[in-house]
């Protein structure tokens, strides 16, 4: 059950690039590699596209790497790759995700992540992060 919601939530993310990158109907294939993606369909002017998706984790640990050699063949061979953040921007971010965490953290006013979660919520979330990262990031803002 919750490796179909992690799926369902992916899936998502990978229509909505798909309707938002392709003019016309468009094709997703998952690629054997760890969460890859193929997505084919049409640019505005009626020529073909194929975008890659290589889905993240951001809370992970050494088995995640490398990536596969296929993934980082189709990295070398892109005509464009976009990533969720530039490096020249990734100082800023760190700077507004402090202040942020912080609001968020003066925003709670003592309630917690994990009153507003069922418990199977609770536990995919520690599976997830891990128990005691789980419990540090649940005093911020529900």
């Amino acid at each position: 059950m919750k490796s179909v919601k992690k799926y369902l939530i992916l899936s998502f993310l990978i229509f909505t690039a798909a309707f938002v990158f392709c003019e016309t109907k468009a094709t997703v294939t998952k690629l054997p590699q760890r969460l890859f993606w193929r997505i084919d369909g049409t640019d505005r002017t009626g020529k073909p596209s194929v975008i890659f998706v290589q889905g993240t984790i951001h809370v992970g640990n050494d088995k995640l790497f490398p990536l596969a050699d296929e993934v980082v063949s189709k990295f070398v061979c892109a005509n464009r790759v976009v990533g969720e953040i530039s490096n020249e921007e990734m100082e800023n971010h760190e700077k507004a995700i402090l202040r942020r965490t912080l609001l968020s953290f003066k925003k709670a006013d003592g309630r917690l992540v994990t009153d507003y979660l069922s418990a199977e919520e609770c536990e995919t979330a520690g599976e997830i992060l891990g128990k005691s990262m789980f419990k540090k990031f649940s005093v911020f803002e529900p």
